[in-house]
């Protein structure tokens, strides 16, 4: 992660993501707004052409039906991005320990480890997941932990539930460490 995406990151809460990811995690976005757009810029051409055909009731709700799933999807997308943060006070050492254990019982492949972050990927085990991308930012005296689907594959478009249990996990470890810490 580059310093000023981990800056960025810590200061709005959400993970940063760079313009091809952002592709790859709105995707479905995406699709929705240009079937929503597609009979409007129709009529838009038509009029301008001088060539006015009327809206058609099933085109209405064409254009209605995908323009509010794509700002439902957008909002679910959008708050995935968002960390949970851990408060601690264990040393770096003993965090990337914990962060190592629970990432070989989950099954992680580390991709990158920095001065100021870690960041993994989960292959998928079934059809239905592209896989699991983990990244964990290190503040002092916090852990930034967020788990969205992985974005070199495509956009993780329905829950199965991996990344919820990869932060759960990982924040039980951290305060577990805590806890026997004082």
């Amino acid at each position: 992660m580059l310093e000023e995406q981990y800056n960025k990151s810590i200061q709005t809460k959400e993970l940063q993501l760079t313009f091809v990811e952002k592709i790859t995690h709105y995707y479905l976005v995406l699709i929705c707004v240009a079937i929503a757009l597609i009979f409007p810029i129709i009529h838009l051409r038509e009029y301008f052409n001088d060539d006015e055909t009327p809206f058609l009731s099933g085109e209405i709700v064409v254009t209605l039906v995908f323009g509010i799933l794509g700002l439902l999807v957008y909002k679910v997308q959008k708050n995935r991005l968002r960390f949970t943060i851990v408060q601690t006070t264990l040393k770096r050492d003993i965090l990337e320990k914990i962060i190592g254990d629970v990432g070989e019982e989950l099954e992680w492949v580390s991709i990158q480890l920095t001065h100021n972050s870690f960041y993994a990927v989960k292959h998928p085990e079934f059809l239905i997941s592209w896989g699991e991308q983990i990244t964990v930012l290190f503040a002092e005296k916090y852990v930034f932990i967020n788990s969205v689907g992985d974005l070199t594959r495509g956009p993780s478009i329905f829950p199965t539930g991996r990344n919820r249990r990869n932060i759960e996990y990982l924040i039980e470890a951290i305060q577990k460490a805590n806890e026997s810490n004082l």
